[in-house]
């Protein structure tokens, strides 16, 4: 890293601050969507990053919410894994309000790389009922062969509740995997479906 790139993320810091100190009496919810945009941008280098805090300054942080969950959904389905990844974390921050990219996120429980699916089977799981329609690809997860996925996909159908009844025989299966965690996660889901 040269010493401007290293003054450009200085700088970028300083901005952070600065918006985080401007948008103290926004809501929580405000505020984790800048943050989360603002990770993003900073992390995988979507645009130049002096623009991309010029544009944030000028313009605020999104004020719609269902704007700003399609953005992230469609987001889901670039090219780079990195941004899948990012999309659907992002997407965490909206709830249930995130019903919208449940088609998206669950289009990533295939994605060939298991952190992208780990973090759609989270995203799914924080939409809780919401995501019912994502159930059948959720107990196809249930037998990823990385065990963060597996648990992931468990918790998400405990959240989603009675909605994922139709996974009970599944989880009962997950009792037994080699995976102490999975196995935990398996356990508190049936509690909460049932």
């Amino acid at each position: 890293m040269n010493n401007t790139s290293h003054k450009h993320d200085e700088d970028a810091v300083d901005i952070v601050a600065r918006l985080h100190q401007k948008r103290a009496g926004k809501s929580n919810a405000t505020r984790r969507i800048l943050r989360w945009i603002i990770l993003s941008i900073v992390l995988f280098g979507l645009i130049n990053v002096g623009a991309f805090f010029a544009i944030v300054t000028m313009m605020g942080p999104p004020k719609d919410k269902a704007l700003a969950v399609n953005y992230w959904a469609a987001q889901c389905k670039d090219k780079d894994a990195r941004r899948r990844c990012a999309a659907a974390r992002a997407l965490w921050e909206f709830g249930p309000e995130a019903k919208a990219a449940v088609p998206a996120l669950t289009e990533l429980l295939n994605d060939e790389n298991w952190p992208v699916r780990w973090t759609a089977a989270e995203a799914l799981g924080l939409v809780g009922p919401e995501a019912k329609t994502a159930v059948p690809a959720l107990m196809e997860v249930l037998r990823d062969e990385d065990a963060q996925v597996r648990w992931a996909a468990a918790l998400a159908l405990g959240q989603i509740g009675h909605e994922a009844d139709a996974a009970i025989p599944a989880l009962r299966e997950l009792l037994k995997d080699k995976d102490s965690t999975v196995r935990g996660r398996a356990r508190e889901a049936l509690d909460k479906i049932k």
